[in-house]
């Protein structure tokens, strides 16, 4: 089943690792909050939520969390970008994810929001071309030719149809 949640990127230092951990923890997104319609509609309640979990280089250098920092570069065991990562727009959003449950109790979270972005993607392709055929059909050459043959001209006769396939 798929949730609305705000999940944060596991790192040793902020959630700690015992040998109890999953073996597999360092890539997962933990599940930080899940959210229901009435909490995700309520703006000032969301950023209530998870201001705590807020945890980037800045704040870092001020000293106000009591994990280490490596002269303001924070490091992740796996991922090598991370305190780019933490810096962007894509850190501690919400998200349509799908949870599961590791083998050490942690609850982690898939992500299933990409999607929306792709469709978005395709559909702005398909409106482009769209357009095109439609500034195409729009010439003198193209009217006279479906006046007097009854379909359009070949090279704006296709209309664009919305497929999740790249041609």
């Amino acid at each position: 089943m798929y949730q609305l949640a705000i999940c944060d990127l596991y790192h040793p230092l902020k959630y700690g690792i015992t040998e109890n951990s999953s073996e597999n923890i360092m890539g997962q997104f933990l599940v930080f909050a899940l959210l229901d319609s009435d909490e995700f509609f309520d703006e000032r309640g969301i950023i209530d939520s998870h201001e705590d979990n807020l945890w980037n280089a800045h704040q870092c250098y001020f000293g106000e969390f009591s994990h280490p920092c490596y002269f303001g570069e924070l490091s992740h065991p796996v991922i090598h970008n991370y305190n780019h990562y933490i810096l962007s727009k894509k850190y501690n959003n919400t998200e349509i994810v799908e949870t599961h449950e590791l083998s050490g109790g942690e609850f982690v979270a898939v992500f299933k929001t990409f999607w929306i972005s792709i469709i978005q993607r395709r559909w702005r392709y398909i409106v482009q071309k769209r357009k095109q055929v439609l500034h195409l059909r729009k010439m003198p050459t193209a009217l006279l030719y479906r006046e007097t043959c009854g379909q359009w001209p070949p090279y704006c006769s296709r209309w664009p149809l919305f497929t999740l396939n790249i041609p």
